[in-house]
């Protein structure tokens, strides 16, 4: 089915939407906003300076998707976006709002790749541990692990390269938007594909993952096998997390190849979910890694000293 193609500037600007609407939108976005406040300090230190030394790679990668992380959740939490079928963009009700469309589209285009970044980081960091875990047993082709890192950061490129080309370019370049990488049902294809090919991914390093540390359980040491399973945890629930915040994705794109009126509705609960994802992964790794639960558990923990001495007289004297 064709799907019938706008013209940036035929479109509305700003439409009037339900007081209502606006308030309910605002209530749960600052909610999420306050929570992301007192997690992410204490996340980011914990990763940093509590992370052991055999925790090297993961940490790394932690602290690779920090930015995106903190991009992501502030840059929605001070807009309140709403996303409005008639602008075909997002309208912003937070602290931060009235901004030209261009710099709405870009920074909206922005937000969207960081949460490419952070989903794909997730994936690399399951793909390790089971490579970590392996490199002593299995010997696999000196081109495996290079392809699938390739087609991981190819397809991460072309993801992003089509954001751009089919959000941002158009009102600047007006040749884009008669080029077949712009088209719609090129877009909504590309974009199905690529996040299928996520979702499997996920689920097979998961299974990979799960059976080898199985099979090596009896000749392996207790303290890697540990670890391995720790950390395994950790990556595995943050990815069930990524996975099903993934899936109203495809549910957008076979709505919109079907009946757009979905539309309004569907992206203004991803925006919701995109957030809400972030800190279920940071809730996630605090939790399942033990050197980060035993910080936040001291962080919580009250000492109260009592003097010796109080308990060594037999009576209080009142002055």
């Amino acid at each position: 089915m064709a799907l019938k193609t706008v013209k940036m500037e035929e479109l509305p600007t700003f439409v009037t939407l339900p007081p209502t609407t606006v308030l309910i939108y605002s209530i749960i976005y600052y909610a999420i906003t306050v929570i992301n406040i007192l997690v992410t300090p204490i996340y980011m230190y914990a990763v940093i300076f509590k992370s052991k030394d055999s925790m090297k790679s993961f940490k790394k990668l932690l602290i690779a998707g920090m930015p995106f992380l903190i991009y992501s959740t502030f840059s929605i939490s001070l807009t309140i976006p709403i996303y409005a079928v008639e602008t075909y963009v997002f309208q912003w009700h937070g602290l931060i709002n009235n901004v030209p469309r261009a710099v709405n589209v870009g920074l909206t285009t922005f937000a969207l790749i960081c949460d490419q970044q952070n989903s794909d980081l997730m994936l690399i960091m399951l793909i390790i541990r089971y490579q970590i875990i392996s490199r002593d047993f299995v010997k696999p082709s000196k081109f495996l692990y290079p392809s699938i890192y390739g087609f991981i950061a190819f397809t991460n490129i072309f993801q992003t390269i089509l954001l751009v080309i089919r959000l941002i370019l158009p009102p600047f370049i007006s040749s884009v938007e008669t080029s077949i990488i712009a088209n719609a049902n090129f877009f909504i294809a590309s974009t199905g594909f690529i996040l299928t090919s996520r979702i499997y991914a996920f689920i097979k390093v998961f299974l990979i993952n799960r059976s080898f540390a199985r099979k090596i359980q009896p000749i392996i040491s207790p303290s890697t096998l540990q670890m391995h399973t720790m950390l395994f945890r950790a990556v595995l629930s943050n990815v069930l997390v990524t996975v099903v915040s993934k899936l109203p994705y495809l549910t957008v794109i076979i709505g919109f190849l079907i009946d757009q009126s979905v539309m309004e509705v569907m992206v203004n609960v991803i925006s919701i979910s995109h957030n809400l994802t972030y800190i279920c992964e940071m809730i996630i790794t605090l939790y399942f890694v033990r050197p980060y639960r035993d910080f936040v558990r001291n962080i919580f923990r009250t000492n109260v000293e009592v003097p010796v001495e109080l308990f060594q007289s037999s009576t209080l004297q009142v002055q």
